[in-house]
């Protein structure tokens, strides 16, 4: 049998439910010897529903109830499915990760990137899917680490390691009618959608600063409870680029 070769075309056949049992079994094998991998797909059909019901209604039901393999179904799909973009446009990912590269001196050119990142598929018409956040970064030879369920605590240990963190937020909790959105959460579902630089964490006054692609100022500030609550409709996700 051929040995399979974990791609990004491979990776989101995977997680969108399009890859056969043999290739279902392959991925579940190679995540037993790499815990990044093991912490992607081991987050399954009901955290996705929870916090990406648009794209879990997509799955089909003429693979309902299929064979699976280590518990893990072929159909499974998880919040790294979910689409980092602006209300507007589908270019917040994008920016973040350009202001990365200028705040470091790293030359680039906007162009380039754009058409790099759509080459292969890391920025589509509804945006950037979360695991795909910072392979840009990573083509300009940064470190980029992407964890789930991060604390504040973390996120603040990161910058004062020196290091850049994007986070994936639900946009409209930020910028939005924060009570409205809330409601919106209960009836509908908690879904990321947007993508921001956090600058610093204030925890004795409450408040994170923020870089918003989308916003027409340098910084934005934030009460940490809204913050983290719209952290949360990520689960918490957090990239940090040494």
């Amino acid at each position: 049998m051929a040995k399979t070769v974990l791609t990004d075309e491979l990776l989101d056949a995977f997680l969108e439910g399009r890859t056969s049992l043999e290739e279902t079994l392959a991925i579940v094998q190679m995540a037993k010897q790499d815990d990044e991998l093991a912490r992607l797909i081991g987050l399954y059909d009901d955290v996705d529903r929870k916090f990406n019901p648009d794209f879990t209604s997509k799955s089909d039901p003429a693979r309902k109830g299929k064979q699976t393999l280590d518990g893990i179904s072929p159909l499974c799909s998880i919040p790294y499915s979910a689409m980092a973009a602006d209300t507007d446009c589908n270019d917040c990912v994008l920016a973040c990760e350009q202001l990365v590269l200028q705040k470091r001196g790293v030359d680039f050119d906007e162009q380039e990137m754009r058409a790099e990142a759509l080459r292969h598929r890391w920025l589509r018409k509804e945006g950037t899917p979360l695991y795909h956040i910072g392979k840009l970064l990573e083509m300009a030879g940064l470190e980029v680490h992407r964890r789930f369920e991060c604390s504040i605590d973390m996120l603040v240990d990161e910058l004062n390691a020196g290091h850049d963190v994007i986070v994936a937020v639900d946009g409209n909790e930020l910028i939005g009618n924060y009570p409205s959105e809330k409601i919106k959460d209960v009836e509908m579902g908690e879904t990321a959608n947007h993508a921001v630089i956090v600058q610093h964490v204030d925890v004795l006054k409450d408040i994170v600063t923020v870089h918003d692609p989308q916003s027409a100022n340098d910084t934005d500030q934030y009460p940490l409870d809204q913050f983290v609550d719209a952290w949360e409709d990520s689960r918490r996700f957090m990239v940090s680029v040494g």
